[in-house]
């Protein structure tokens, strides 16, 4: 049971138990643990309300591996490996300052010419970028999105054309 120091009670639901972020119903399976296999146990004393859930407290033993392999599961479960996070990628664009001749004799085909996702305005609200455009002469978009400084959406699209030679 957790206790409740302010009011001096005992939350009347016991908290959610949780292996690697797991939730176990059996308390068993914790004390089973083999204490050389835990990196360490995160505990949260108070009502913790996440959305529309609120738990009496919360006690997560996290693993040395994190990933809840060292529980043993039934016969009719199966463990199932994911990334929970993509990698970050990086974006190529030719450099427009290069004077290299190779990177000027290959077409760009290219839909997307410049993406950066941290876009920063100086003192005065002003930001200047570059980039090299396709070798497509179209009609393009520039659409740029963020978060102004007061935590409002911004949202601009502007229609440009490449003229071909």
């Amino acid at each position: 049971m957790i206790a409740d120091r302010v009011n001096d009670n005992q939350y009347v639901l016991s908290p959610i138990l949780m292996i690697d972020g797991v939730k176990v119903k059996d308390a068993s399976l914790i004390a089973g643990l083999n204490p050389e296999l835990v990196e360490r146990i995160d505990v949260i004393k108070e009502i913790y309300i996440v959305g529309n859930y609120t738990f009496s407290g919360l006690i997560n033993i996290v693993t040395k591996s994190g990933d809840f392999s060292c529980v043993a599961l039934d016969d009719y479960m199966t463990r199932l490996k994911y990334r929970v996070v993509d990698p970050v990628l990086t974006f190529f664009a030719p450099d427009p300052t290069s004077t290299n001749t190779v990177e000027g004799n290959i077409p760009d085909f290219r839909n997307t010419m410049y993406w950066n996702p941290s876009v920063k305005p100086d003192v005065k609200g002003k930001t200047e970028i570059s980039f090299w455009t396709s070798d497509i002469p179209l009609k393009y978009s520039i659409i740029i999105q963020g978060v102004s400084s007061s935590g409002n959406p911004v949202f601009i699209k502007k229609p440009f054309t490449i003229i071909g030679n």
